[in-house]
């Protein structure tokens, strides 16, 4: 009694899925019936219906691709990928409650808007991530003052090289591997000079 009150037009609260559910046990009882007649001519039933038996699964599909019948939900078709054709409802959740954005007809490829939709900070979301390449560049100052410092090392390297190659012949030098020293020197010039290309 408390529940609903046809006098006062108050009815029993249900779930929306209830008349899809039900069109859809229709739709398969509808589909078995067309089944049953084609099994019959060729001697066959249902009941004897097993997952390996592919003949009569494609009957079965073939026969809910071709059911159509008004329902209680609307009309009730099938696709050839087994899909219902029927209006997409797009709805979003506003203050905790379902609201009618509007209507999508997969055969007419028609969309129906009630433009209510709104969304936070009044923006519309993103649908996608934007990727935007920025340049990063180093200070002037910071770049002046590396670049002098890199100078001074690529001097010093150099006067280190030929002062290694001018007294090569010295026994002080020879112990210390000039050809190792002169090389591990190219390297820090190398390096020093990376300041130079990565710094543009």
């Amino acid at each position: 009694k408390g529940g609903y009150d046809i006098d006062n037009l108050r009815y029993p609260e249900g779930y929306q899925e209830a008349p899809l559910a039900y069109d859809a046990v229709w739709s398969v009882a509808l589909a078995f019936n067309k089944t049953m007649s084609r099994l019959n001519r060729h001697g066959k039933s249902l009941k004897n219906f097993t997952y390996t038996d592919k003949e009569t699964a494609d009957d079965i599909y073939s026969a809910i691709n071709s059911t159509q019948f008004l329902g209680v939900s609307g009309y009730v078709a099938f696709s050839s990928q087994g899909d219902r054709i029927a209006l997409t409802q797009i709805e979003q959740v506003i203050n905790g409650t379902y609201v009618k954005l509007g209507y999508y007809d997969t055969q007419s490829d028609n969309l129906t808007w009630f433009n209510r939709e709104k969304w936070k900070g009044g923006k519309v979301p993103q649908d996608r991530t934007i990727v935007r390449k920025v340049l990063r560049t180093i200070s002037v100052p910071l770049f002046i003052c590396m670049w002098a410092i890199s100078s001074i090392g690529i001097v010093a390297a150099i006067c280190l090289i030929i002062f290694n190659i001018c007294y090569r012949h010295r026994r002080v030098i020879q112990s210390s591997h000039p050809v190792c020293n002169t090389i591990m020197l190219v390297g820090v010039i190398i390096c020093l000079s990376s300041v130079f290309l990565l710094g543009l």
